[in-house]
């Protein structure tokens, strides 16, 4: 019975340490270790300007302000973001294999600026890769603009707040 109480004790030790050592990484490295593994999973520019703070508990999350995500190259010069955010919370799985990619189950966005380009080729600014998909995205606030190059038309949303499911690999997404 000893031996079971000190493996117990040693247990949580060890998770205190692992829970500690965590804390102390400043949260400005963490934000800009998940800008650049997102940058090289979306191939574009993801920048965090703002404030980066890392929980733990109920489950992993990770809360960023002023995020920016690059349109697409072929977009053009100058052109607007593919996404600014005031505030991105993003609730967070397990790494995907040993990539050290963490998978997003859902993400929570504030004060979005969107801006989807359709190409006149019929190329989309908004195709990313799937790997980094949540389950499911929230949109509170936002604002977005649709660019149709291929028939010169183009809409502006504003005030949204929706529930976003998104699909499976090549599947339709479903507004909640």
């Amino acid at each position: 019975m000893r031996w079971i109480l000190r493996l117990i004790g040693a247990v949580v030790v060890l998770v205190f340490l692992a829970v500690g050592f965590f804390l102390l990484i400043p949260a400005d490295r963490i934000g800009a270790f998940a800008a650049d593994r997102l940058s090289a999973a979306l191939e574009r520019d993801v920048r965090i300007d703002g404030p980066v703070h890392v929980t733990l508990w109920p489950h992993p999350r990770l809360v960023a302000e002023d995020v920016r995500i690059a349109n697409a190259d072929w977009v053009g010069p100058g052109a607007s973001p593919l996404l600014v955010a005031d505030r991105v919370v993003a609730d967070l799985q397990t790494p995907i294999g040993g990539s050290g990619l963490f998978r997003f189950r859902d993400i929570d966005i504030s004060g979005a600026r969107a801006t989807l380009v359709r190409g006149a080729d019929g190329a989309v600014s908004w195709d990313i890769g799937s790997g980094v998909l949540p389950d499911q995205v929230m949109l509170r606030g936002a604002r977005i603009r649709l660019l149709d190059r291929a028939e010169g038309r183009s809409w502006d949303v504003r005030g949204l707040s929706e529930t976003i499911d998104l699909p499976e690999p090549g599947g339709a997404a479903s507004m909640v």
